[in-house]
């Protein structure tokens, strides 16, 4: 045997072998495809399901706007008045100036 011989010896081993890997991945592609195609139906099935039921039931159902009342007027005597003449009178003088800080 020369050495053409046993490279086309190799060659044809590797073709036999590549075919049948060939043969293999088509036979599994076909399988995805019929299962892509059932998947694909089922997820039809049920986007119609979805569907006709409405919203799923975590969904809040949509209400309409209220309308403002108008509110009540409250009579002029509600809030409590003050005392004319105050009990205490209390003086207020910051210690420090606010801008330098030195004690007044």
């Amino acid at each position: 045997m020369s050495i053409h011989d046993d490279e086309l010896e190799r060659l044809l081993t590797e073709n036999a072998s590549l075919r049948e890997e060939n043969a293999l991945l088509r036979a599994e592609n076909l399988e995805l495809r019929a299962l892509v195609e059932a998947l694909t139906k089922r997820i039809e099935d049920l986007e119609r399901q979805i569907g006709a039921s409405g919203p799923p039931p975590f969904v809040k159902a949509n209400k309409p706007p209220r309308q403002n009342k108008e509110r009540k007027k409250r009579n002029l005597r509600f809030c409590r008045r003050r005392d004319p003449c105050p009990t205490d009178v209390v003086v207020h003088v910051p210690e420090t100036c606010p801008d330098c800080g030195h004690r007044l």
